[in-house]
């Protein structure tokens, strides 16, 4: 299993992507144009504005997609500084 995920590896994938106006996908926006890149090299395949049916799609196959770690904690273990009590204004994960 790889743990590291590029933004190579990234920019390959078949995107679900959450409506223009989410906060996550303009922190995801946002981190794409530091590294030079731009939305238009994804290929996306859908845009949802419903976390549940951007899980849904991907359980189904449809593609990648980026959600807060908020929108996955029922999946997701608990990271240490969570546990520890600090908080992270959003934290972004792929959940593949």
């Amino acid at each position: 299993m790889q743990e590291t995920v590029t933004l190579d590896d990234v920019i390959k994938e078949s995107f679900i992507l959450r409506e223009q106006e989410s906060s996550t996908r303009k922190v995801f926006a946002a981190v794409l144009k530091a590294h030079g890149v731009t939305e238009n090299v994804l290929h996306k395949v859908a845009e949802i504005g419903s976390t549940a049916a951007i899980k849904e799609a991907v359980k189904a196959g449809i593609g990648v997609s980026i959600l807060s770690s908020r929108a996955l904690q029922e999946v997701l273990p608990a990271e240490p500084w969570q546990r520890s009590g600090c908080r992270a204004l959003i934290s972004i994960v792929i959940f593949i």
